[in-house]
């Protein structure tokens, strides 16, 4: 299946249109001078056709920039474990690059893995210090690498549940009790998948790699490739989320869950958000896109709240809070952002951390999740689009 990116959320489309692989081998000499301040901060900025992968220090007024970033090519992104951080090149290349963390938190650069040319890695899943699974987007594979050695050691195989073609375009991922439940795509257009494709995840035993495939007909795909999460809640249980059909309706949308000691989609349980009415609005939304799960039942993410036709440079995503064991949406007293800037959020100490393109400044507001209080503009500005957002203590 042809896997460039959704024209309807990605942003590389919109502003790339076509763009072939940029070079990183000019970053192998780039030595940021480190900063004294503690960097508590991992971003990736998108300027155009790059992707500058930078710090900062914590969330003090102030204003970023990529002077002393690291510049690859478009479509990078953020995944870390302890002081490692990988970036992997995702829809436009075959690359992960590793970063480690200096003593002031600074990024060191320190090697680059490369794959099968248009692997296209991305949606890495860390399990241990020095292992890590990497999902080969373009390929229909899941590779186990060593992230010390940044070298292969096994591969999973996912083209026999491919349809129409030899590869189901893994998407998102999590692993629970010795098995990864991969989200398939099933692609069949650069922005749409196979007709009748609904909710479709592999599961695999990680030891036997023996693979059951579960379905569920009452979304659309779910765990989009860098356009959607999963996650596990304190209960065990994991969830998965469909944007609905190609972004442009809320059809098929919403949350399903895999229950705890169930391999199985639960069939009491879907939560559509475009179903559900929005406290502080008073009328319900469409779809999301990124998220960050907080604990306890709690999701944040950025929701088109509108129900004009798709632009790219809207500003129709309203932050909100929302609760998929108690299914409520709740808004939260921030601007609203446009798709392109409702990727980046994470969480630090009290406070979710949202990058944002707003017609109140671009960069990273907050939430005080003990306060209630919402910045009104980006208490950290930023050049670019934030795009990724990693948080260190």
């Amino acid at each position: 299946m042809r896997t460039t990116t959704l024209k309807n959320v990605a942003f590389s489309v919109m502003l790339v249109g076509s763009i072939g692989l940029t070079s990183c081998d000019k970053n192998d000499d780039l030595k940021p001078t480190p900063n004294e301040v503690q960097q508590h901060f991992v971003f990736v900025h998108y300027v155009d056709k790059s992707a500058y992968v930078g710090t900062f220090g914590d969330l003090t007024p102030q204003a970023t920039d990529n002077k002393k970033a690291f510049e690859f090519g478009f479509g990078c992104y953020l995944f870390a474990k302890g002081n490692t951080v990988l970036v992997p090149e995702g829809k436009f290349g075959d690359k992960v690059h590793k970063f480690t963390r200096g003593v002031h938190g600074e990024l060191q650069k320190v090697g680059t893995m490369t794959f099968e040319q248009m692997a296209q890695p991305g949606e890495i899943n860390f399990i241990g210090e020095q292992r890590a699974y990497v999902a080969l987007h373009g390929r229909g594979k899941i590779a186990l690498i060593n992230t010390a050695t940044l070298q292969k050691e096994d591969e999973i195989d996912l083209s026999p549940y491919a349809v129409q073609d030899n590869n189901p375009d893994p998407g998102c991922n999590v692993i629970r009790d010795g098995k990864m439940y991969v989200a398939l795509n099933q692609l069949n257009s650069p922005h749409t998948s196979v007709p009748g494709t609904g909710a479709e995840v592999a599961v695999i035993d990680l030891k036997t790699k023996k693979t059951e495939i579960i379905k569920d007909s009452r979304t659309s795909v779910v765990g989009l490739f860098r356009h959607s999460d999963a996650f596990i809640d304190e209960r065990g249980d994991i969830y998965f989320y469909s944007a609905g059909n190609n972004f442009n309706v809320a059809n098929k949308e919403g949350f399903l869950r895999i229950r705890k000691g169930s391999d199985q989609w639960d069939t009491d349980y879907l939560f559509n958000l475009s179903k559900t009415t929005i406290k502080g609005i008073g009328k319900t939304g469409q779809y999301m896109i990124k998220s960050y799960y907080a604990g306890n039942g709690i999701v944040y993410s950025c929701l088109k709240v509108t129900d004009t036709e798709f632009g790219i440079l809207k500003k129709d995503f309203q932050p909100v809070k929302i609760d998929i064991w108690n299914k409520t949406i709740e808004k939260l007293d921030l601007p609203m952002t446009d798709s392109n800037g409702s990727f980046a959020i994470t969480r630090y100490k009290d406070f979710i951390v949202f990058g944002m393109t707003c017609n109140n400044g671009t960069g990273y507001y907050t939430y005080n999740t003990k306060t209630g209080e919402c910045s009104q503009t980006p208490v950290v500005t930023a050049v670019g689009v934030p795009s990724s957002l990693v948080a260190f203590e």
